[in-house]
C-alpha cells in the first residue's frame, strides 16, 4: 500500500511572502501553519501542497534540483502569465535552457520555475503542471516515488520519466535526467 504525497517543502527566507507570491502565481490560496511556516493550497485536496519552510540561509546554488512548471492554456495565456509574474517580482533566469518554447523565471527569492508553452496534457491543470526533479537515474527515482506515492508511470522518454496523479490528472512529477550529482540540500 502506498502513502499519499502531501506536498513539496520549499525553503524560504520569508515563508509568508513566498507563499503569498506563489498563491498569486498559481491561483491557489496561502494559509498560515501553526509553526509559522506557510502552505499554498489548491481547491482540489488531492493536489500536492507547497509548504514554505522558514530557513536562515539564502539560496546559494545557481539552479535548484527541484522546480515547478506552470501550465498555459494558449500562447497568449503564457505571455500574460509571464508579464503578470514579472510585474510582481519574477525575474528572467538562465539555467542553460537556450531557445525553448517555455520561459524560465525566478521567484522573488531566486527559485527557478518554468511557464510552459501550451501543451495538451496540461489544458486542465490546476495552475501547476508539474513538479520537476533533477535526477542522475530517472528510472530509479521514478520507481521509488511510484511505490511511495502510488502514482503510476505516465511516460518515459530520453528526457526522463513522468509519474501521473490518480485519474491521469496534472500536476505530474517529472524526473529529468541531468549529468551533475547532487551536492547540497
Amino acid at each position: 500500500m502506498s502513502t499519499q504525497l502531501w506536498g513539496v517543502v520549499i525553503a524560504a527566507l520569508d515563508s509568508e511572502a513566498q507563499a503569498r507570491w506563489w498563491a498569486h502565481a498559481l491561483g491557489w490560496r496561502a494559509e498560515a501553519e501553526d509553526d509559522g511556516d506557510w502552505c499554498v493550497v489548491a481547491d482540489d485536496p488531492t493536489v500536492p501542497k507547497l509548504l514554505f519552510e522558514t530557513v536562515a540561509d539564502a539560496k546559494t546554488r545557481l539552479k535548484n534540483r527541484i522546480h515547478l512548471d506552470i501550465a498555459s492554456a494558449s500562447a497568449s495565456a503564457q505571455a500574460a502569465t509571464v508579464a503578470r509574474l514579472r510585474a510582481v517580482g519574477a525575474t528572467d533566469a538562465d539555467v542553460g535552457q537556450h531557445a525553448q518554447p517555455w520561459v524560465v523565471l525566478a521567484d522573488p527569492e531566486g527559485n527557478e520555475f518554468c511557464v510552459l508553452d501550451p501543451r495538451h496534457r496540461y489544458q486542465d491543470a490546476p495552475g501547476l503542471a508539474s513538479i520537476v526533479i533533477d535526477a542522475n537515474d530517472p528510472d530509479r527515482m521514478a520507481e521509488f516515488w511510484a511505490a511511495a506515492t502510488g502514482w503510476p508511470v505516465g511516460n518515459r522518454g530520453v528526457y526522463g520519466v513522468s509519474l501521473h496523479r490518480a485519474g491521469d490528472r496534472p500536476p505530474d512529477i517529472d524526473f529529468v535526467r541531468v549529468p551533475e550529482l547532487k551536492t547540497l540540500k
